[in-house]
């Protein structure tokens, strides 16, 4: 149980570190390594998450999984990862892709469009310096 609560904000972070957006601006050949990239982002995000409390099943893409420091932001990672490395698929938060499993549009709730996903990366960061300041630090990588 207490893994099944660390991929909700294992995907969450996705989101909040705009990793469809970063990928985006990645190289062209890049971009279409989408299962690479995706280990690379969920390394990014995992070493963090035993620092929020939260745990991941075991066998989650870790930094140190592939001889990599922990802390680096996943575009710093992508070089030195094997061109075989896959994770299971992220979905669109991850690379920006519709998978099959999606609702199609029309039948799920309303996408969050640019502006509210920059607002909502925007209170997260404030209320995180908010915590930072009132109550401790956080997590490197944040």
């Amino acid at each position: 149980m207490p893994e099944l609560a660390g991929v909700p904000g294992h995907e969450v972070a996705h989101l909040l570190r705009d990793h469809h957006g970063r990928a985006a601006g990645l190289p062209a050949a890049v971009q279409r390594a989408r299962h690479r990239v995706n280990v690379a982002q969920d390394c990014e995000i995992n070493d963090d998450l035993p620092a929020d409390g939260l745990r991941m099943p075991d066998g989650c893409m870790q930094p140190r999984l592939f001889g990599l420091p922990a802390g680096r932001l996943f575009e710093m990672s992508l070089d030195r990862l094997p061109p075989d490395a896959r994770a299971p698929d992220c979905g669109p938060g991850a690379h920006g892709r519709v998978g099959p499993w999606e609702l199609p549009d029309c039948a799920g709730p309303a996408r969050l469009g640019e502006v509210e996903a920059q607002a909502l990366r925007r209170r997260t960061a404030e209320a995180m310096d908010a915590h930072r300041c009132t109550r401790g630090s956080l997590p490197t990588g944040r």
